[in-house]
């Protein structure tokens, strides 16, 4: 679940990198990247987990608006290298505190 919420925030800040104009497309990208970091903060703010501040790190500061690619670009690929940090090193032994954040079973893909 962690890595997903990394991977999405990753992939929502590419989007808003690459967005050209103030349309759809970059306040989608720009909400959907917010979502995520939120949700990100409150695993955070519950499990404190070493491996998943960097990627809050990258995100805490940089604007995300138009204008801002390169900027936000960097916090794409320090959120990606956050996520495959904690890929290979969380064994979730330590995250007892996300498992509220899941979805039901029954949504599962």
């Amino acid at each position: 679940h962690v890595v997903g919420l990394m991977a999405d925030l990753e992939y929502s800040l590419r989007a808003i990198a690459t967005a050209e104009s103030a349309g759809a497309f970059a306040t989608a990208s720009a909400s959907r990247a917010a979502t995520k970091k939120n949700m990100l903060w409150e695993i955070q703010r519950e499990a404190d987990h070493a491996l998943i501040a960097p990627a809050l790190e990258a995100v805490s500061s940089v604007e995300l608006r138009l204008g801002n690619s390169a900027a936000i670009l960097a916090a794409a690929d320090a959120v990606g290298a956050a996520a495959m940090e904690f890929a290979e090193r969380a064994d979730g032994s330590d995250l007892e505190s996300v498992d509220r954040w899941l979805p039901d079973a029954s949504q599962y893909k």
